[in-house]
Formats: structure tokens, sequence, C-alpha cells
């Protein structure tokens, strides 16, 4: 029988938050953006909670995973991916 995963504050602030951040700055400085979209880009991307990633990391160690260290460029995707689809709806919605 397997351990089941308690989330925490604790756990969150461990394990969770720091794969967050490593998004975050993932984002912000690795990616390569072109020059005339930086500005539009980085205000897209700052911020939020990176939910999808912490969901990402949850069933990464929850199914043994041992470093989410690995995850970071997967999870940052995610992200781009969630920020795309609020813009799409946004312009279809004109908001």
């Amino acid at each position: 029988m397997s351990k089941a995963l308690f989330l925490s504050e604790e756990f969150y602030y461990k394990k969770l938050q720091p794969l967050a951040n490593d998004v975050e700055r993932y984002l912000l400085e690795e990616v390569e953006v072109n020059k005339d979209l930086e500005e539009m880009y980085t205000v897209a991307v700052q911020g939020g909670m990176r939910f999808r990633p912490v969901l990402q990391n949850i069933g990464y160690l929850t199914t043994g995973g041992k470093d989410p260290k690995m995850l970071v460029p997967y999870a940052a995707s995610l992200e781009l991916m969630h920020k795309a689809s609020l813009i799409h709806d946004d312009l279809i919605d004109q908001d």
C-alpha cells in the first residue's frame, strides 16, 4: 500500500513552492523571446500561483519521482500553454 501524500502548508513551502519559483525564473531568464515581443511576454508570464506546475509536481512526487528540478522546462511549457489559452479566450470574448 502506498503512503498518502499530505498537502500541508509545510509540504507546499518545502516541496511545491520551490518548483513554482524555478518555473518563474525559467520563464523570465531562460526562454528566448523576440525583442519586439519581450515586454508583452514578460507581463504575460510574471506572477501567478503556478498551479499547473504544482499539480504536475504533485503527480510526479506521488508516483515516485525523485528529481523535481528536471520538471522545470516541462512545467514552464504548461504555463505558456495556459497563458496562451487565456489570451485566446480573451480575444474570442473581446475582453
